[in-house]
């Protein structure tokens, strides 16, 4: 990754407007961090055939994992760990991302280094940990198990309201949490200026964690016709997180994960795509999210934008869900557009974001603009 340069502005680029589509602008302005309407006519680079979009955002990411296994992350030393992290944060960034929500594992010290820029990487709301029936079990209730969440500086409160990949066959569904306890947790959450992620499969969890009035569903792999429905109305979002379980079912087969759990993985991910198709036909707010938590994962954020397209939506579709659709539900103060008094926040594509393939190519970012600097800048050497 290159030395952050101070630029101005980009010249006679394709830029997505806040209408998602694209339009040829003379010149696209920023100035401390904010994209303006005009500017000075110096430091001006050259962006013929090239797109510029919002910066991406993961909306479920695990940025401080570094191995699958929790017990493999625990074994390494400390400072081995601190360096995969500070990695991880910067291959995320160089793909893109410029911010983030980590779904548990993050402790706010990195989240600190990153606002301060004393380290690189997307900008990050975290939930500090995954909160378990036997964490609240533990702590006596759920919301105690909640309160010390929040006193480590969680911005978000994760519950885990049903099993996953390694649940016995046919309990994936059994909700952890009674509708009394998200409610409680949701409430307190809410009291204390933070927000509510619920991972759940699907089943009665789901129905509960929205009615509670939680701002997100993570995973859903079994979202109903009427669970969407509900997420329409309440404005929950869906981050359905396709491609990680793609990479499960190929470490099953690669003998790397108990063969036991091979009939539950496939049939979630034959049923996966219907998911997100059920939820953007309710009108449900849809997106991006990786559950990325390796370090050959790290920086291959994008492959998400790529399932989503695989599941049904249209690349329009898919890009709002990685840009506006993402910040508002992670909202850093982001906007994910492009438009005068927005945060500069943007990636330079050498190809048109809209076909599909683009995402695919290893050479497709020129840069990425991060609080109006850029990040790995290929401009001066892309003509």
């Amino acid at each position: 990754m290159d030395a952050l340069n101070a630029v101005s502005g980009i010249t006679n680029a394709q830029v997505l407007g806040p209408d998602f589509t694209f339009y040829t602008s003379p010149a696209l302005y920023w100035e401390t961090g904010t994209f303006c309407a005009s500017g000075s006519a110096t430091n001006l680079l050259p962006g013929e055939n090239t797109w510029v979009i919002p910066g991406l955002v993961d909306s479920h990411v695990h940025l401080a994992w570094t191995d699958f296994d929790e017990s493999e992350r625990n074994q390494r030393a400390q400072a081995d760990r601190d360096q995969l992290i500070q990695l991880a944060l910067a291959k995320t960034l160089a793909a893109g991302f410029t911010s983030a929500r980590d779904a548990g594992g993050l402790e706010t010290a990195w989240v600190e280094k990153l606002a301060s820029g004393h380290i690189l990487g997307p900008a990050v709301s975290p939930s500090v940990a995954l909160i378990t029936r036997e964490d609240a079990q533990r702590c006596g209730t759920v919301g105690s198990a909640v309160e010390d969440a929040l006193g480590r500086g969680a911005q978000w409160i994760k519950l885990i309201g049903t099993d996953g990949v390694t649940s016995p066959e046919g309990q994936d569904l059994e909700p952890h949490f009674t509708a009394a306890q998200f409610q409680e947790a949701t409430r307190l959450a809410h009291q204390a200026g933070a927000r509510v992620m619920v991972h759940a499969w699907g089943g009665q969890a789901i129905t509960w964690a929205l009615e509670a009035g939680v701002e997100s569903i993570e995973h859903g792999i079994f979202l109903t016709r009427d669970q969407a429905e509900l997420a329409a109305h309440t404005s929950a979002t869906f981050v359905p997180t396709l491609v990680i379980y793609r990479l499960v079912l190929a470490m099953i087969e690669k003998g790397k994960l108990p063969r036991s759990f091979l009939q539950r993985v496939q049939h979630a991910v034959h049923a996966h795509p219907a998911a997100v198709r059920t939820a953007r036909d309710a009108g449900v707010h849809i997106a991006l999210g990786t559950d990325f938590g390796t370090m050959d994962q790290h920086g291959s954020n994008a492959r998400e934008l790529l399932a989503l397209i695989d599941a049904g939506l249209t690349p329009t579709e898919a890009l709002r869900a990685a840009t506006s659709a993402g910040a508002r539900l992670v909202n850093l103060n982001q906007t994910g557009t492009i438009e005068t008094g927005a945060p500069a926040e943007a990636v330079v594509l050498r190809y048109n974001p809209l076909n599909p393939t683009t995402f695919a190519q290893a050479d497709a970012i020129v840069a990425v603009i991060k609080s109006g600097r850029m990040v790995s800048n290929q401009l001066h050497t892309h003509f």
